[in-house]
């Protein structure tokens, strides 16, 4: 890992940051970044990759929008935002992996909302990675 990326999330540790990670469809590379450097369990209340779709809509409510898309990704946060109180931040991700083909390429949405923030309101971010490349080194690139 990179010395300043490891600096980064030292200070993320040493916040006052506490909140939820939440990873689709590209493994877990931001919630796995801050695993592992000590102090994670000061930052993050949980992580979770709910991949499956029945899965999404028992703990989510049913939503019609495709897996990959803002509308899904706002759909997640607002559950966060409203049932986990406790936390002062919420981190959401949903991504398309894409291939060496080049075939499929990889995007997606992330979706942040910090209480300590609450002015700056919800971002919103459309990631697209234009290159072909293995599934492992989209995560290694995703958490650079």
């Amino acid at each position: 890992m990179q010395t300043d990326l490891i600096n980064l999330i030292q200070e993320i540790h040493n916040s006052n940051r506490f909140g939820i990670v939440c990873e689709t469809g590209c493994g877990q590379p931001v919630a796995q970044s801050l695993y592992a450097i000590s102090g994670a369990s000061k930052t993050i209340f949980f992580s979770e990759s709910p991949y499956s779709k029945v899965y999404q809509d028992e703990k989510f409510g049913f939503d019609e929008n495709r897996a990959v898309s803002l509308e899904k990704v706002q759909h997640f946060l607002k559950h966060y935002v409203e049932r986990y109180t406790n936390c002062n931040f919420y981190y959401v991700a949903s991504f398309q992996i894409g291939d060496e083909t080049n075939k499929i390429t990889t995007h997606g949405w992330i979706g942040y909302y910090s209480r300590l923030e609450a002015d700056q309101g919800v971002k919103f971010y459309h990631v697209s990675i234009y290159e072909a490349m293995s599934r492992q080194s989209v995560f290694l690139r995703l958490a650079e």
